[in-house]
C-alpha cells in the first residue's frame, strides 16, 4: 500500500497523520444533530421533541457570520459545533470552518490546497459537497476530489487526493456528491464522463477498504445510509442504470432496482419505503434481508428539478418546476396538495417537527405547516444566491449563502 507525504501543494496523495491519532473510535450521533447532507439518515427530517413554532423572519438571528469563500455545501451540526466548507478566493484554496453553534464564534479554520481539477461552472463552487460527521471527527469532500478528515479540534487526521490517483476523475461543471459515514467506512461517490468510482475509505486512516468502477457519466446525487432490519445499515447509491443497496463493509451490491435514476436529486426514505427520483417518483419496498427492491408505485406527477424529496408521517414532498411544492400520499403516490412557492430551487426542503422550510436561489424562505392539508403560513427573504440546503438542530435553522452563515432560532409554539 502506497503512502505519500505532502511536499508541495500539488503532490498530496495520502497523508495518514500519525494513523489518525491512534485510531480514535467513532461513536453515534444524537437524534437532534444534523451530521450530514440532508441530516439524520439523509432524510431531510428532524424531530426536536419540543414541538417548536415556525420561523417566520430573519430579523433577529441568533448569530450571523461572514464566510471566507463561496460554496454550495450545506452546514452540518453536531455536539454544539457547526461545520461548513468554502473555496476561494482562488478555487484551489479549500477551507473548513468550525463555529460554536450557540454563539457563532469561530472555533477554528483550516485551509488546504486542491490537488485535483478545480474548474467548475461559475454558478457553483469547488466546495459543493456537504461534510459528514460522527461524534469525534468530520469528513470533507470537494469537487477537486480531495477528501480530508479532521477531529473536532481541527487536527488533520488524513487527506486523500483521489484525482491524483485517477487523473480523469474531473467534471468541468463541478462535482457535488457528499460523503456518507457508516460504521468505520467513509463512502465516496465521484462520477464524471472521464472516470467514475465508488470507494470505501477507512475512517481511521483514509486507506482504501474497497473500490468499484462505475458507469462513466456525470452524477451529482449522494450516497445515503439506510437501516435494514434494525441490525445493519446499507448505503443507497444512484446511477443512470440503477439504484443499488451497497454493503459499506465490502462494497458489494446486496439489492438493486434496475432503472434510470435522476442525476441531481437524491433518494429519501421513511420506514420500509424508499422514494427514488427518476423522471418522476418511484416508491420502492426497501431491501429487508437482501431481496430485490420491489416497485410499489410510480407517478410522473412528482417529477422534480434539483431539490431532493422529503418524506415524513405518511406523506412525501417534492419541489416541482417552476417552484411548486407537491404533497402526496406515501402509500399510493396520489397528489393531495400543491402549493405555488415561486423561484428557482437548488436547495432541498427540510422538515422540522410540523413545518417544512423551502429556500429558493433568490433567498426567499417559504414556511409550510404540515398536516392533513398543508398550507403556506409565511415567507421571508434573507440573502440571495442560495444553493445550499438548510440544516437544523433542536435550537434553530442554519442557512448558508455565498457570503454568510446564519442561525435562526425557533420561536416558542403558541
Amino acid at each position: 500500500m502506497n503512502k505519500y507525504i505532502a511536499t508541495t501543494r500539488k503532490v498530496t496523495l495520502w497523508v495518514p497523520a500519525a494513523i489518525a491519532i491512534a485510531a480514535m473510535a467513532a461513536s453515534p450521533t444524537s437524534a437532534t444533530d444534523w451530521p450530514r447532507f440532508r441530516g439524520p439518515g439523509g432524510r431531510g427530517v428532524l424531530q426536536t421533541g419540543k414541538s417548536v413554532g415556525p420561523i417566520l423572519s430573519a430579523e433577529h438571528p441568533s448569530w450571523k457570520v461572514p464566510l471566507v469563500g463561496r460554496g454550495a455545501s450545506s452546514p452540518v451540526t453536531i455536539a454544539e459545533r457547526v461545520f461548513v466548507t468554502a473555496s476561494g478566493p482562488a478555487q484551489d484554496r479549500l477551507h473548513v470552518l468550525c463555529f460554536d453553534s450557540q454563539t457563532g464564534k469561530e472555533l477554528w479554520h483550516r485551509q488546504l490546497w486542491a490537488t485535483g481539477h478545480t474548474i467548475v461552472n461559475p454558478f457553483s463552487a469547488v466546495a459543493a459537497s456537504t461534510p459528514a460527521c460522527v461524534a469525534d471527527r468530520v469528513v470533507v469532500q470537494y469537487s477537486s476530489n480531495d477528501v480530508a478528515c479532521f477531529d473536532f479540534d481541527g487536527n488533520l487526521l488524513w487527506l486523500r487526493g483521489l484525482a491524483f490517483e485517477r487523473p480523469l476523475l474531473r467534471n468541468d461543471v463541478g462535482m457535488a456528491s457528499s460523503p456518507a459515514i457508516v460504521g468505520e467506512t467513509v463512502v465516496i461517490q465521484a462520477d464524471s464522463r472521464g472516470d467514475a468510482l465508488l470507494v470505501g475509505l477507512d475512517l481511521n486512516d483514509g486507506s482504501t477498504r474497497w473500490i468499484r468502477d462505475r458507469q462513466k457519466e456525470a452524477m451529482w446525487s449522494s450516497p445515503i445510509p439506510y437501516p435494514v432490519d434494525g441490525s445493519k445499515t446499507v448505503v443507497l447509491v444512484q446511477s443512470r442504470e440503477a439504484l443499488e443497496a451497497i454493503d459499506p463493509r465490502t462494497g458489494k451490491t446486496i439489492a438493486n432496482f434496475g432503472h434510470f435514476c435522476d442525476t441531481i436529486p437524491t433518494a429519501t426514505w421513511e420506514g420500509e419505503t424508499i422514494f427514488l427520483p427518476a423522471a418522476g417518483l418511484y416508491a420502492l419496498r426497501a431491501p429487508q434481508g437482501g431481496e430485490t427492491m420491489e416497485e410499489l408505485w410510480f407517478t410522473e406527477r412528482l417529477s422534480m428539478g434539483n431539490a431532493s424529496p422529503a418524506a415524513d408521517a405518511g406523506r412525501v414532498y417534492v419541489i416541482r418546476n417552476p417552484g411548486i411544492l407537491a404533497c402526496a400520499d406515501a402509500q399510493s403516490g396520489r397528489v393531495t396538495t400543491q402549493i405555488r412557492l415561486g423561484g428557482r430551487f437548488w436547495a432541498s426542503p427540510v422538515i422540522v417537527d410540523d413545518y417544512l422550510y423551502a429556500v429558493n436561489y433568490e433567498g426567499t424562505v417559504f414556511v409550510v405547516r404540515l398536516g392533513e392539508k398543508p398550507e403556506k403560513v409565511g415567507e421571508f427573504t434573507w440573502e440571495s444566491n442560495i444553493l445550499a440546503s438548510p440544516a437544523a438542530d433542536e435550537s434553530g435553522l442554519y442557512l448558508r449563502s455565498d457570503r454568510f452563515l446564519v442561525k435562526l432560532p425557533y420561536p416558542e409554539k403558541q
